[in-house]
């Protein structure tokens, strides 16, 4: 007999959130597929802060992956060099250095993006209505109980 990891716990509440991480962690999977040649997990995430952050420099990456500036600026580095991302100093202040998105990493973030919403809109499409408002007021309030609870990277640009 096989043990499902999600049903491990009595409380129902908890079981059915766990199996739903699974479909989510899926769907996340499936997404980087094809980006698996071009990005890393790591990577991605630099390139949707950007996407959906901008102006951002190297300290709001930190922030926003949770990682040393060391290493934010290591992850920086290597999409700057796949041509995703450009750096530029603001007439303003050129002490700061800005990031911005290439048309290439645009269409990255995009695709991904797009494949998430597609295979999200097939599940919702799949449940009745009265499911699928429940659902949405239920996720409503679980996503602002993570804001409050301040787990780690809620809020992050997924």
């Amino acid at each position: 007999m096989t043990v499902d990891a999600a049903d491990r716990d009595d409380d129902p509440a908890l079981s059915a959130v766990m199996r739903a991480s699974l479909v989510f962690s899926a769907v996340v999977a499936a997404s980087l597929a094809d980006t698996a040649r071009a990005v890393t997990g790591p990577q991605l995430r630099v390139l949707v802060v950007v996407a959906t952050r901008a102006p951002v420099g190297t300290a709001d990456i930190a922030a926003a992956l949770d990682v040393d500036p060391s290493s934010a600026t290591r992850l920086i580095d290597r999409v700057v060099g796949a041509g995703l991302v450009v750096r530029h100093r603001p007439p303003e202040d050129r002490r700061r250095v800005r990031l911005e998105l290439t048309g290439t990493g645009r269409a990255l973030v995009e695709s991904v993006m797009a494949y998430r919403r597609g295979a999200l809109d097939a599940i919702l499409r799949a449940m009745d209505d009265d499911d699928v408002a429940a659902l949405t007021a239920g996720l409503a309030g679980f996503t602002e109980a993570a804001r409050r609870a301040e787990i780690p990277s809620v809020g992050a640009p997924w």
